[in-house]
């Protein structure tokens, strides 16, 4: 036998060497696990619902804020309707308390929107991110070549999955998503749904010849994929997704972000899960159905024992504030009854206020109870600030009339009580009067003195017709300047006349 003529051996040997040359390298060309795409679209549609979970905190704020306008605006109309009876203390300290809890959420607001507008903008950024990547993959493999994402059931397109998974576009309005927690897929901690089995090498080795995610392919014609050059290393969404290996993508565990990260993914990550936390920790307002539970909401503050104190030192100045504080709890009990339970009657009774100012014809009543829009409440509170401010200019008119009556009255009072006086020494005492011993007539010595009464702090006015600076009948009489003045003859230089002629003066005399 010719030793150079191949055995048997050689020839399998050299079909296997052959087959395997010939033989396309698609056989490695994996798609993505299913346990592990499926993962990052579950973090995906968890972070999304930041955007509806701020928007529904930050509503019900609102809510709340418009809750407190109607109680308050409900009550100051019926202390209004009521504001000449001893029945607007309660009303008027449910008002001051609703206001302080509305500064309350103004300042609340005022950190609360800024932190859930960074809370929004770094959950979805990196949401965005993942979602970018994974739709890019899904997309990479053409009719003809296979599938990128594996499905749960192993060997099938995965692609029809997406949506359900957490993966696609955003609705048209992000805030209608379903928004409650799942402590599965985020908790504390960090992002649960990407760790352990769902974190590390991403390819699904039991199904091959279908999409070459990442693949140092030597002829990418032949078979689609991703494919980059041999020592290159890329990064999908920040780098959670690593590309340093052919044929091996690796997710990034990021279950644990408390600590130390490192990488710019999971420093990206990170922020991003301490932002949603942050947005956690905003509690949304409780939701009160109907007046009488905003009433009592307001009654079990912690600003009512505040509120009571403040209304009760307006209404009585004079009373010592320690000594409405040291009766707080009585008098609230008194008000409000233990644990508010006289809240139920209050309400009732300015439910059914009857108001003017709600409707077209403003002398038109209505009760409260059938006005619940803010602005026909703003209406009727115009309606009777306006009617308020009137009646006090007219009382004040008629304040200023009765003023000026009772001070022409008090002069006149003043001389006639002087006239009276005949000791020359009870004349001098009194504040406001003079003893004149040229008086003419005998019997009337003592006069009244405008001068002695105004510096004596003795308020009065008197219109005059040809008056001087005391009220002496001797300057009264005259008409004519030559006769007045000779009353002033034998005054010194400087010295004040007695008489001096003003023709329709009126004189302040205070």
């Amino acid at each position: 036998m010719d030793s150079r003529q191949p055995t048997k051996l050689q020839l399998v040997v050299l079909f296997t060497v052959l087959t395997a040359a010939l033989t396309p390298a698609s056989a490695t060309h994996y798609p993505l696990k299913a346990t592990h795409w499926k993962a990052q679209c579950k973090l995906v549609k968890e972070l999304r619902k930041s955007t509806a979970a701020a928007s529904s905190k930050m509503v019900s704020k609102a809510g709340k804020w418009e809750q407190l306008e109607k109680a308050k605006l409900k009550a100051v109309l019926h202390a209004f309707a009521h504001i000449y009876k001893d029945n607007s203390t309660v009303p008027l300290i449910l008002v001051t308390c609703a206001a302080k809890m509305q500064a309350q959420l103004v300042e609340e607001l005022k950190t609360d929107v800024p932190k859930a507008t960074n809370a929004l903008a770094q959950t979805n950024d990196i949401a965005g991110a993942i979602n970018g990547a994974v739709l890019s993959v899904s997309t990479a493999a053409t009719d003809n070549s296979g599938y990128c994402l594996d499905s749960d059931t192993l060997g099938s397109d995965g692609k029809a999955g997406l949506a359900a998974a957490g993966c696609g576009d955003l609705p048209p309005d992000a805030t209608s998503l379903e928004h409650t927690t799942d402590s599965a897929a985020i908790d504390g901690n960090g992002f649960k749904a990407i760790m352990g089995s769902t974190a590390g090498r991403m390819e699904e080795a039991r199904t091959s010849s279908k999409c070459g995610v990442f693949e140092t392919a030597a002829n990418p014609t032949i078979n689609a994929g991703i494919n980059f050059a041999a020592g290159n290393t890329y990064g999908l969404a920040y780098g959670l997704i690593k590309l340093e290996t052919a044929q091996q993508p690796t997710a990034e565990d990021l279950g644990t972000l408390t600590g130390n990260v490192v990488g710019k993914g999971k420093t990206i990550a990170k922020r991003a899960h301490q932002a949603w936390l942050t947005l956690q920790a905003q509690k949304p307002e409780q939701e009160h159905p109907d007046l009488k539970s905003t009433y009592e909401n307001i009654a079990n503050s912690a600003f009512i024992d505040s509120c009571v104190h403040d209304v009760l030192a307006h209404r009585e100045p004079d009373k010592d504030r320690a000594t409405i504080t040291a009766d707080i709890k009585q008098t609230k009990e008194s008000y409000f009854g233990k644990a508010a339970d006289k809240i139920p009657e209050i309400t009732t009774k300015i439910e059914t206020t009857q108001v003017l100012g709600t409707q077209n014809k403003a002398s038109n009543k209505r009760q409260l109870s059938q006005v619940n829009e803010i602005s026909e409440l703003q209406q009727a509170l115009t309606y009777y600030t306006q009617i308020v401010a009137s009646t006090l200019a007219s009382k004040n008119s008629l304040i200023e009339k009765l003023n000026e009556a009772a001070k022409t009255k008090d002069v006149k009072s003043a001389a006639d009580a002087c006239s009276k006086i005949k000791d020359k020494n009870d004349c001098d005492k009194k504040s406001y009067c003079s003893y004149n011993e040229s008086a003419e007539e005998a019997d009337k010595k003592c006069e009244f003195n405008e001068e002695k009464a105004k510096a004596s702090g003795v308020r009065v006015t008197q219109s005059q017709t040809a008056g001087s600076t005391t009220s002496s009948d001797r300057c009264k009489r005259h008409t004519k300047k030559e006769d007045c003045e000779k009353e002033n003859e034998g005054h010194k230089p400087g010295e004040k006349a007695h008489c001096e002629l003003r023709i329709n003066a009126k004189i302040p005399l205070f």
